[in-house]
């Protein structure tokens, strides 16, 4: 289908500050990038075809908003696709998002001024004061390293900045863009320490919405991805790609930054009121996705003194000083007539010299 004349107009005089036409002759060249880009993500076969559709039926007909990896300098782009079984917008893809995730672009003032709020203007609010999403997934990996390869070399529409435990915020926020090699280094330096009381991270942000990627491991394989994020207006393409995939993402968070959570099978919130054979699994889940609450306590505590398994309650114990609930563990050293584990625990809660705590 041609790309309606009246579309681009409309296009071309709300969008100019940011983007420019794109000429016939680069229009199938990029579309054929953008495919052999898709190709490369590793998503599920259907999803994946749906994906690669899309791309094969729709146009790219604007380039622009463009960003700059931190690190490696790599210049990035968004493209501006028609796509004719909705003729009536255009659709932002962010590099090399997933199509099924690009975000809907209306051209009619207000709406599109909430557009450019999320994706052209960035996200300047502490990392801290966002809302939250956070999913659990068992991935069978010993280190983070091959989930940093994917956000360095897949996924591109992630800065290639990262930090790690020790910091809360972005810590990449008060370090110039010009700054020169060795003062490069050394913020780099600082971006990776890790915090001794915290769980190994890496963190990073998206180039465009600027939502924040965070990526926790926990012992029995388990990973935690928190997304932080504001507000965005992609509310029908996010409930699309819940239903296509059983994904639990809230509506209004970024298609930049959701393209980050697909990959592995989701463990969600509501998956922890159903029966399972596996209560180690189960409690860690639980203190994953709902740190610090009375029903993660409740949940664990049940756990503990139920089982009859003196090697899951050691597990299941564990798990309880992972993650700091030391009246927990005190009560259990109370109780418990394993007079081993009673001896460990004792040992544990003892109070430790200030610099060794």
């Amino acid at each position: 289908m041609e790309v309606p004349p009246d579309l681009l107009s409309r296009g071309q005089s709300l969008l100019s500050n940011d983007f420019r036409l794109l000429e016939l002759d680069e229009r199938e060249r990029l579309r054929e990038a953008v495919l052999s880009d898709a190709r490369r993500f590793p998503l599920g076969a259907e999803f994946q075809q749906a994906c690669e559709r899309r791309i094969e039926r729709s146009t790219p007909v604007m380039v622009g908003a463009e960003r700059v990896r931190r690190l490696s300098k790599l210049p990035c782009f968004q493209l501006l696709f028609f796509d004719p079984e909705s003729p009536e917008f255009l659709w932002a893809s962010f590099v090399s998002n997933p199509a099924l995730l690009w975000s809907r672009v209306e051209l009619e003032a207000s709406a599109l001024e909430r557009w450019k709020q999320s994706y052209l203007l960035g996200d300047t609010t502490p990392v801290s004061q966002r809302k939250s999403y956070r999913s659990v997934r068992i991935l069978g990996l010993e280190n983070r390293e091959p989930i940093e390869a994917a956000l360095e070399q897949v996924e591109t529409w992630m800065d290639d900045a990262r930090w790690s435990s020790f910091h809360v915020d972005d810590p990449w926020e008060n370090v110039s863009r010009q700054v020169g090699m060795m003062r490069l280094h050394a913020a780099r330096e600082d971006a990776e320490k890790e915090h001794p009381g915290r769980f190994p991270t890496v963190s990073a942000r998206t180039l465009w919405s600027g939502g924040v990627l965070r990526v926790e491991q926990y012992h029995y394989g388990v990973w935690a991805f928190e997304l932080r994020y504001s507000p965005a207006p992609d509310h029908a393409v996010i409930e699309a790609v819940n239903a296509a995939i059983g994904l639990d993402l809230p509506l209004d968070v970024p298609v930049d930054l959701a393209s980050s959570v697909l990959r592995g099978d989701s463990i969600l919130a509501a998956n922890l009121e159903q029966d399972s054979d596996n209560p180690i699994h189960d409690a860690i889940f639980r203190c994953v996705l709902r740190p610090g609450e009375m029903t993660s306590f409740a949940a664990l505590r049940a756990a503990i003194f139920g089982a009859s398994d003196p090697a899951i309650q050691r597990e299941l114990v564990g798990i309880a000083s992972q993650f700091g609930m030391d009246g927990l563990l005190s009560e259990v050293a109370l109780l418990t007539k394993d007079a081993d584990l009673r001896a460990s625990l004792l040992a544990h809660l003892q109070p430790k010299p200030f610099e060794e705590a």
